[in-house]
């Protein structure tokens, strides 16, 4: 484990760190696994209280993420080698630490080419939304629908499935398996094949991705609540008003409104393209492996 004591000379050194491991999308995934660990585990919270403590040091007061993300980013850099157990779980979506320069140098290309999938992937499932919204201006429930995070991750999941070779004996048994236990969904008129098979394999994998879904269903609602209601009331109001000053405070109001959405968007699509390199792993085992 790496010493902090000489917290005044390395506050800004260690908190740049810290914040490129946030802002890593290859190590989300991790920093999930992490937090949702000591979260559940008594034992494993206590062995690393004294981490957890000293982490608190190091987050910036003006910080946009959550704390408990500078908590498992400094966890994860003072103590990479003791934390092999937390990420048993990850094996099959082919997901760990690994610090060796010569194997990440051969699989560079690979690697690029499996992000440029997942970008197009999630590029495209935004794009189709937004001209939802649209198309739907100001209508709650049909603009976002009742689980937000979970249809995003139905609508990537299943352009995912569409873009393998997968075993259709291994589709069409989860197929009917989906529509025998979900024939009840509220949106399933608008189903077809590919959405049932999806579905299916969330719901099999419903514990790992809980905190993927959680926090797109978190933003889903905040977005559209800055987006339809406080963004669109506070430019009509700074619209109407005479008093110069109150113009001011509205139009102030009106930048953090902004400034908020873009991080949103932001943070939803880092969360989406997790979430794909996760489903790609999760198609394979249920698709192709069977």
């Amino acid at each position: 484990m790496l010493g902090m004591t000489a917290h005044g000379e390395n506050l800004t050194g260690v908190q740049k760190e810290l914040w490129l491991i946030i802002n890593d999308e290859s190590a989300k995934t991790i920093l999930e696994t992490i937090i949702d660990k000591i979260g559940k585990t008594e034992e494993i919270y206590e062995h690393f209280k004294q981490l957890y403590e000293e982490a608190l040091s190091y987050i910036p007061p003006d910080t946009t993420y959550d704390k408990k993300y500078w908590v498992a980013a400094y966890i994860l850099y003072t103590n990479k080698s003791d934390l092999k157990e937390l990420f048993e779980e990850l094996n099959d979506a082919n997901l760990g630490i690994d610090s060796d320069k010569s194997k990440q140098e051969q699989t560079t290309y690979e690697t690029k080419t499996s992000d440029d999938f997942e970008k197009k992937i999630v590029d495209e499932v935004l794009e189709e939304e937004a001209k939802e919204k649209n198309g739907w201006w100001g209508q709650y429930y049909d603009v976002i629908g009742p689980y937000p995070g979970f249809f995003l991750m139905l609508d990537v999941m299943k352009k995912i499935i569409k873009n393998i070779n997968y075993n259709p004996e291994h589709f069409n048994k989860l197929y009917h398996e989906s529509i025998s236990k979900y024939w009840d969904w509220d949106d399933e008129s608008n189903f077809d094949d590919e959405d049932w098979v999806a579905m299916r394999i969330l719901k099999l994998e419903k514990s790992t991705i809980d905190n993927i879904e959680d926090e797109l269903h978190n933003i889903q609602y905040e977005l559209h609540k800055l987006e339809y209601h406080d963004l669109p009331y506070a430019e009509l109001e700074m619209y109407e008003l005479d008093d110069k000053e109150s113009k001011k405070v509205i139009k102030d109001n009106i930048s953090k409104m902004e400034k908020r959405i873009r991080e949103l968007e932001i943070r939803k699509r880092q969360l989406l393209i997790m979430f794909c390199k996760l489903a790609k792993n999760l198609a394979e085992k249920y698709l192709v492996n069977g």
